[in-house]
């Protein structure tokens, strides 16, 4: 449902938060132990107001959703709120990181509030790896 981001040797959360800035789109899934290519054109895009929105084949299929970091949890977690439909979903605790135009982003799934400790393919179906690539700008 959800993904996002971490570079090393960025400490100032400004600076990881600008890395996280921008248009991703879906590359791969990776849940159960079992990695799939992303069939749908999907894209996320985190703001530098801390919003959060998905597209699907250039549609809006997300409102309101919000991203928050916590450098002082872990300076790779990220928070995820979901609003689809005027429906809230529970929050997503995530962790992520930012490697040249890969975006990698592992969360619990299922409601679960455990935040993930790696990006270690999930052996399970209540964690999700998500790997996105940046959208690049057109001049």
């Amino acid at each position: 449902m959800a993904l996002a981001l971490g570079a090393p040797g960025l400490k100032d959360p400004a600076a990881k938060a600008n890395l996280l800035i921008g248009e991703w789109t879906l590359e791969s899934t990776a849940v159960s132990g079992r990695v799939q290519r992303a069939i749908e054109d999907m894209r996320d895009e985190f703001t530098a107001d801390g919003k959060w929105l998905r597209y699907r084949s250039g549609k809006k299929v997300m409102s309101d959703g919000q991203y928050t970091l916590h450098p002082k949890i872990d300076e790779r977690a990220i928070d995820l709120k979901v609003r689809i439909d005027n429906r809230d979903f529970p929050e997503i605790q995530a962790i992520f990181k930012v490697e040249g135009d890969t975006l990698t982003i592992c969360l619990a799934q299922d409601g679960r509030t455990v935040r993930p400790t790696d990006f270690e393919i999930p052996k399970d179906n209540q964690t999700g790896l998500f790997v996105f690539k940046r959208v690049k700008k057109k001049d």
